[in-house]
Formats: C-alpha cells, structure tokens, sequence
C-alpha cells in the first residue's frame, strides 16, 4: 500500500517516495512474543506515522491472505491481535532511501 500511495502522489505532478513499515522499541516491547520484537526501528528513522481505525485493520486482514502459502489461516488468526496491539493505532513507516544530501565525509 504505501509503494502504490507513492506512486498515485507522483502521478499527481508531487514527489514520489518510498517507505517501509516498522515497529518503534516501545511497541515491540508491548509485544515480547512476536517476530517483529527481534528487530525494532529506532524511532528516529520511523519519521512517518499514519494513525487508523479498527476499520483500516479489516482490509489489512484481507491483504493478509496474500501469506497464505506461508502461514495456516489459522497462525494468521492468531497474529491479528498481536498485530494490533503491536501496531497501537498507527502505522509507522521509514524512508527507503536517505533522504539527506549526498556527501564524502562521514564526520560532518
């Protein structure tokens, strides 16, 4: 979702930019027994946070299903209330690229 909101702002004449989700330490403490626990994002490169509504998470569960050959319904059932208690309302997202100009020192 975020690639194709991306790309409609582009087609729009606004930038185009790339994100990818991630979970602050804070929230992936709340969460000890998920996989996203071994990897939290700093927050201070999760510099985009789109709050939703339990409604957004219904079509997130429908999104879900593209894992169906990677997990049961099942072990999906069981992620969802992780899933929001991991999330807290917001979607957190990363740039996927710097976003600072280029340079040769890494000192300044």
């Amino acid at each position: 979702m975020c690639v194709w909101c991306s790309r409609r702002a582009a087609t729009k004449g606004r930038e185009s930019r790339t994100f990818h989700p991630g979970f602050p330490p804070e929230r992936t403490a709340a969460v000890p027994d998920s996989p996203f626990a071994r990897t939290p994002t700093l927050d201070r490169y999760l510099t985009v946070r789109v709050p939703f509504e339990p409604r957004d998470f219904d079509t997130t569960r429908a999104a879900f299903t593209c894992h169906a050959t990677q997990y049961t319904q099942q072990e999906r059932d069981r992620a969802y209330p992780r899933m929001l208690k991991l999330l807290n309302g917001y979607i957190y997202l990363r740039p996927a690229f710097a976003q600072e100009e280029p340079r040769s020192d890494i000192f300044r």
